[in-house]
């Protein structure tokens, strides 16, 4: 049996990297390999991981190892991802020849080594402007250049990496957005782009899946509460709707996360008895209730792909995405992409107020979603594997 060392920040981050990292873990389980995962959190928590990602990993053959100094200091730079990401880096060139080959799925992974195949996301090594745009900075001062640069370079010495080294082996992206932002740092490298695809437990057909006239008139936002998420921004497309006339429209937020952003949503919502927000939700309670919303809404600029968009809409919510990054490779009807603000308030306005509109977005969700399946990622991403030599003896 072949072992391969799976590198990642933090499983337990449980975004949208980490969703992918877990379903490949789950692919690679499947055909049979022997799995370790390299990260900055902790052991191995099957259950944790099925019911906050749906996703069943067969303990026997799948084992998570914590790099040592984060065992150690559990906390230790916690909002700091690209350091911890820099740490697991160099504790996987230490041990990266005891494995027949490597599989990134963080990021890029600057290793030497003959096998290894990159899975990734946005570029993270680098601090220039449209870089740190990617990261929700829109007009990053002097100073946070000046940070983020010095940020980028310890992260780079700690882990290795060199734009040469990255370049050897192939990068997989998540959407032909992302390929051409790594094209642009990486002229060199191979990139190809793999749409990881989602997979809910509830679709159409599901008895849980209501039709769109039996569903709440409520906008769904889901995922992670960070800045970079713009969930404020959210808020007052809803509020401004509600004072056209939608006096009914509630709005339901899915998701988790700290800090003074969390702090600032709070007081956000105890001013707006609309707004219903739920956290830590298991994965199959989480999809029943979104199952009987109506309006889905992505607010994140720049999305590398957009597994929330996605679930939104096999879960049958009609979404909305600012119309920017690889997000608008999930959603395909330019009714449902705004370009600011005003846009996306004037949009929503005008399907929520035509039924027949509406009707048509809802009964187009499942073809839509029809590219975007965990199936046909797992087909492609081990075909590539089989290309590369992987397989080989």
């Amino acid at each position: 049996m072949k072992r391969i060392l799976v590198i990642h920040c933090d499983i337990y981050g449980f975004g949208g990297a980490e969703n992918f990292a877990i379903k490949l873990v789950r692919t690679l389980q499947d055909f049979e390999f022997d799995v370790t995962v390299l990260h900055s959190g902790g052991t191995l928590d099957v259950v944790r991981i099925r019911e906050r990602m749906g996703i069943e990993l067969d303990p026997s053959k799948v084992r998570f190892v914590q790099i040592s100094m984060f065992r150690r200091f559990p906390g230790l730079l916690a909002g700091a991802l690209l350091l911890r990401y820099a740490f697991v880096l160099r504790q996987a060139r230490q041990i990266a020849n005891d494995f027949d080959f490597i599989v990134g799925t963080y990021g890029e992974t600057p290793l030497l080594v003959k096998k290894l195949l990159q899975t990734v996301h946005i570029p993270l090594f680098f601090f220039d402007r449209e870089s740190l745009c990617y990261l929700g900075v829109r007009a990053p001062t002097i100073l946070q250049l000046a940070v983020r640069s010095a940020y980028v370079i310890v992260s780079r010495l700690i882990a290795g990496w060199s734009r040469e080294t990255v370049s050897k082996h192939l990068m997989i992206t998540n959407s032909q957005w992302t390929a051409a932002q790594f094209a642009r740092h990486y002229p060199k490298a191979r990139i190809e782009s793999i749409y990881h695809g989602v997979a809910t437990a509830i679709a159409a057909g599901h008895p849980d899946y209501l039709a769109h006239e039996q569903r709440s008139n409520t906008v769904v936002i889901i995922g992670r509460v960070v800045p970079f998420k713009r969930v404020h921004l959210g808020i007052e497309i809803v509020d401004r709707l509600r004072a056209l006339g939608h006096h009914d429209l509630g709005l339901l937020i899915i998701g988790g996360g700290g800090g003074a952003y969390v702090q600032a949503i709070e007081v956000m919502q105890a001013s707006r008895p609309y707004i219903e927000w739920r956290r830590d939700l298991p994965r199959l309670e989480m999809e029943k209730i979104i199952a009987r919303q109506r309006w889905g809404l992505h607010v994140a600029q720049n999305e590398h792909y957009g597994l929330a968009p996605l679930e939104l809409q096999r879960l049958g919510c009609v979404t909305f995405v600012h119309n920017s990054g690889g997000q608008v490779e999930a959603v395909r009807d330019a009714d449902l992409k705004y370009d600011d603000i005003d846009d996306a308030v004037e949009k929503m306005d005008r399907v929520i107020r035509d039924g027949g509109c509406s009707q048509r977005l809802f009964e187009g969700l499942p073809e839509n979603v029809a590219v975007h399946t965990t199936d046909g990622f797992r087909l492609r991403f081990i075909q590539r594997m089989r290309e590369e030599g992987f397989f080989d003896a």
